[in-house]
């Protein structure tokens, strides 16, 4: 899906312009699988932080190891990152929120509703 297509989906689905932190804070709070008390700066820190480990791992650079004591998924990195520079790393990140998205949608999109 080229990035105009990626961008008009992506605010036909969420009503907003996809930006890296906001993907990022839509995956972490997928994986943790609710917004947590605290500090609202800070738990949006923590769960950007969380959606890029999540991309970390879907690529296979990363794995789960577990959760800490409040439940937050612990991560390990596996093998070396793509990426020198700080720059690399924003691009990598985007690139793969995009991929990982796009592959959502696919998988919703064929994706059967169950019978009650």
């Amino acid at each position: 899906m080229g990035e105009a297509a990626f961008e008009e989906a992506f605010r036909q689905r969420y009503g907003i312009v996809p930006k890296l932190d906001g993907m990022l804070l839509m995956i972490g709070v997928d994986v943790l699988g609710y917004w947590p008390e605290g500090a609202e700066k800070i738990i949006k820190q923590d769960l950007i932080v969380l959606g890029a480990w999540r991309l970390l791992e879907w690529r296979g650079y990363a794995v789960r190891r577990g959760t800490d004591a409040e439940g937050w998924p612990l991560y390990e990195l596996t093998r070396p990152l793509p990426y020198q520079h700080p720059e690399k790393e924003t691009d990598f990140l985007e690139q793969t929120a995009r991929a990982y998205f796009t592959e959502i949608w696919r998988n919703l999109g064929s994706a059967c509703p169950r019978d009650h």
